[in-house]
């Protein structure tokens, strides 16, 4: 039932007006800092900011020491918080990279398309307000934020390495599972053909949740992308 209504809400429908995806590039990020912990050489940081449509909790994790750092934008599914990466957050921190953990959007899918378009507008927008606010973070250096991952997708579900705009160039790669029964195949096939090149996409023997041979193939990608 659930699988069925999933599919009628995001199911093209006709809308009044496209989606615009622009925002106030003028309107503060409110940039608030909380406490940091360190750990084990891993320092992490609580901190929330202006996300456009209300404040957003997220954590700002890094390498004991000074930067700059490259940075890796966490984003996880809607049933995620700003915690849920941390784990992947600290892996990359013990390689030298930086992340920055922010929570999921509130409820995406309510079957009433106008609700839902809207909800998703304010996620896109409250994700790219996230990278505006890298050139904030102490010892960021978002010259080295560029590219971007998929993974877990299906139209609007999921987390990904690096929020972009829609149809941003250089996705790269998608990793969808073959056992997983909530992101099937043909639909990650339309994210897969709808993304630019260079682009490349793996399949792993796994369920909904990443195992750790793709976990190592991701962090290495990453590493050798923004420290290589």
């Amino acid at each position: 039932m659930l699988d069925a209504a999933l599919r009628t809400a995001l199911a093209r429908k006709p809308l009044a007006a496209r989606p615009r995806f622009s925002y106030d590039r003028k309107r503060p990020l409110d940039l608030r800092l909380g406490s940091t912990q360190t750990t084990d050489g891993i320092v992490r940081q609580a901190l929330t900011f202006d996300a456009g449509h209300g404040r957003k909790a997220a954590y700002w994790t890094h390498p004991l020491g000074s930067g700059p750092w490259p940075v890796v934008l966490f984003s996880p599914g809607s049933d995620g918080t700003e915690s849920t990466q941390l784990p992947d957050a600290d892996r990359l921190a013990e390689k030298g990279v930086a992340s920055l953990t922010v929570a999921s959007p509130s409820a995406l899918v309510t079957c009433r398309a106008a609700a839902d378009v809207h909800a998703f507008v304010n996620y896109v927008v409250g994700r790219r307000r996230a990278l505006d606010l890298l050139a904030q973070l102490p010892d960021a250096d978002p010259s080295r934020c560029r590219r971007g991952r998929l993974q877990l997708r299906r139209r609007g579900h999921g987390r990904s390495g690096r929020s972009r705009p829609p149809r941003a160039r250089r996705r790269h790669p998608v990793r969808p599972r073959r056992r997983d029964p909530i992101s099937p195949a043909k639909d990650v096939d339309v994210l897969f053909r709808a993304a630019s090149r260079p682009k490349e996409r793996r399949w792993y023997d796994a369920p909904h949740e990443l195992d750790g041979q793709a976990l190592a193939v991701r962090d290495a990608w990453l590493v050798k992308l923004l420290l290589g």
